[in-house]
Protein backbone atom coordinates (compact mmCIF):
# COMPACT_ATOMS: atom_id res chain seq x y z
CA UNK A 1 0.00 0.00 0.00
CA UNK A 2 1.07 3.66 -1.01
CA UNK A 3 -0.20 6.61 0.32
CA UNK A 4 -0.39 8.64 -3.29
CA UNK A 5 -1.20 12.14 -1.38
CA UNK A 6 -4.25 14.07 -0.02
CA UNK A 7 -7.18 13.75 -2.09
CA UNK A 8 -9.97 16.42 0.26
CA UNK A 9 -10.49 18.23 3.15
CA UNK A 10 -13.98 18.68 3.95
CA UNK A 11 -15.87 21.00 5.98
CA UNK A 12 -19.17 20.68 7.34
CA UNK A 13 -20.59 24.30 7.05
CA UNK A 14 -22.89 26.52 8.49
CA UNK A 15 -23.99 29.06 5.85
CA UNK A 16 -22.59 27.95 2.34
CA UNK A 17 -23.17 31.21 0.36
CA UNK A 18 -20.74 32.72 3.24
CA UNK A 19 -18.30 30.01 2.96
CA UNK A 20 -18.41 29.80 -1.34
CA UNK A 21 -18.47 33.71 -0.75
CA UNK A 22 -15.29 33.44 1.24
CA UNK A 23 -13.39 30.02 -0.58
CA UNK A 24 -14.41 31.67 -4.20
CA UNK A 25 -14.03 35.44 -3.77
CA UNK A 26 -11.65 35.89 -1.58
CA UNK A 27 -9.15 33.15 -1.70
CA UNK A 28 -10.06 32.84 -5.27
CA UNK A 29 -9.97 29.21 -4.89
CA UNK A 30 -11.15 28.05 -8.53
CA UNK A 31 -14.85 26.20 -8.16
CA UNK A 32 -15.25 22.56 -9.30
CA UNK A 33 -18.89 21.72 -9.07
CA UNK A 34 -21.96 20.80 -6.65
CA UNK A 35 -23.27 17.41 -5.79
CA UNK A 36 -26.86 17.01 -4.77
CA UNK A 37 -26.65 13.77 -2.39
CA UNK A 38 -30.07 13.78 -1.57
CA UNK A 39 -29.94 14.93 2.24
CA UNK A 40 -27.11 17.11 1.84
CA UNK A 41 -25.13 18.85 -1.13
CA UNK A 42 -21.15 18.77 -1.67
CA UNK A 43 -19.42 21.58 -3.03
CA UNK A 44 -16.19 21.38 -4.27
CA UNK A 45 -13.29 23.36 -4.95
CA UNK A 46 -9.54 23.47 -6.18
CA UNK A 47 -6.60 23.12 -3.56
CA UNK A 48 -4.29 22.06 -6.05
CA UNK A 49 -4.28 19.16 -8.99
CA UNK A 50 -4.68 16.37 -6.72
CA UNK A 51 -6.55 18.10 -3.77
CA UNK A 52 -10.09 19.73 -2.86
CA UNK A 53 -11.72 21.63 -0.39
CA UNK A 54 -15.31 19.62 0.07
CA UNK A 55 -17.75 21.93 1.59
CA UNK A 56 -21.02 20.11 2.57
CA UNK A 57 -24.51 21.92 3.10
CA UNK A 58 -26.72 19.11 5.23
CA UNK A 59 -30.13 19.68 4.45
CA UNK A 60 -31.44 18.91 7.80
CA UNK A 61 -30.37 20.73 11.33
CA UNK A 62 -27.22 19.38 13.54
CA UNK A 63 -25.17 19.93 16.32
CA UNK A 64 -22.42 22.35 15.75
CA UNK A 65 -19.03 21.93 17.33
CA UNK A 66 -16.62 24.53 18.95
CA UNK A 67 -12.56 23.95 19.00
CA UNK A 68 -10.29 26.20 20.14
CA UNK A 69 -6.10 26.99 19.21
CA UNK A 70 -5.28 24.58 22.02
CA UNK A 71 -8.24 22.19 22.16
CA UNK A 72 -6.07 18.53 22.63
CA UNK A 73 -7.49 15.56 20.28
CA UNK A 74 -9.33 17.36 17.49
CA UNK A 75 -8.80 18.51 14.35
CA UNK A 76 -6.78 21.68 14.16
CA UNK A 77 -6.11 23.64 10.87
CA UNK A 78 -5.71 23.27 7.16
CA UNK A 79 -2.64 24.90 5.91
CA UNK A 80 -2.61 26.82 2.53
CA UNK A 81 0.47 27.35 0.92
CA UNK A 82 0.67 30.63 -0.76
CA UNK A 83 3.56 32.92 -2.91
CA UNK A 84 2.33 36.23 -0.60
CA UNK A 85 1.28 35.96 2.75
CA UNK A 86 0.41 39.63 3.32
CA UNK A 87 -0.90 40.00 0.25
CA UNK A 88 -3.55 37.11 1.46
CA UNK A 89 -3.29 38.94 4.81
CA UNK A 90 -4.64 42.00 3.29
CA UNK A 91 -7.13 40.80 1.17
CA UNK A 92 -8.90 38.76 4.18
CA UNK A 93 -8.48 41.64 6.55
CA UNK A 94 -10.70 43.83 3.68
CA UNK A 95 -13.29 41.02 3.62
CA UNK A 96 -13.56 41.39 7.20
CA UNK A 97 -12.26 37.15 8.25
CA UNK A 98 -11.35 36.74 11.23
CA UNK A 99 -8.03 37.25 11.71
CA UNK A 100 -6.15 34.99 14.64
CA UNK A 101 -2.31 35.95 14.33
CA UNK A 102 -0.95 38.56 12.18
CA UNK A 103 1.92 37.04 9.78
CA UNK A 104 5.35 36.90 10.90
CA UNK A 105 8.31 34.80 9.98
CA UNK A 106 8.65 31.78 12.11
CA UNK A 107 12.73 31.47 11.80
CA UNK A 108 12.68 27.50 13.38
CA UNK A 109 9.70 26.08 10.76
CA UNK A 110 11.39 28.72 7.64
CA UNK A 111 8.40 30.28 6.73
CA UNK A 112 6.14 33.19 7.10
CA UNK A 113 2.63 32.81 7.90
CA UNK A 114 -0.75 34.06 9.49
CA UNK A 115 -3.95 32.20 11.42
CA UNK A 116 -7.94 32.85 10.20
CA UNK A 117 -11.01 31.60 10.07
CA UNK A 118 -13.51 30.80 7.62
CA UNK A 119 -17.15 32.08 7.91
CA UNK A 120 -17.55 28.38 9.52
CA UNK A 121 -15.26 28.79 12.58
CA UNK A 122 -12.75 26.64 10.90
CA UNK A 123 -8.79 27.64 11.41
CA UNK A 124 -6.48 28.06 8.27
CA UNK A 125 -3.11 28.97 8.25
CA UNK A 126 -1.45 30.63 5.44
CA UNK A 127 2.29 30.04 4.75
CA UNK A 128 4.94 31.38 2.67
CA UNK A 129 8.07 29.71 2.28
CA UNK A 130 10.89 31.50 0.64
Amino acid sequence: MKIMGVDHVTINVRDIEASMEFYGSVLKLPFVETVDMGDHEITYYKLSDTTNLELIRYKFESDEMKTGQFTKGVYRHLALAVDDAQEVFERLKASGAEIVTEPSYIEKLGFTGFLFTDPNGVEIEAVQRA
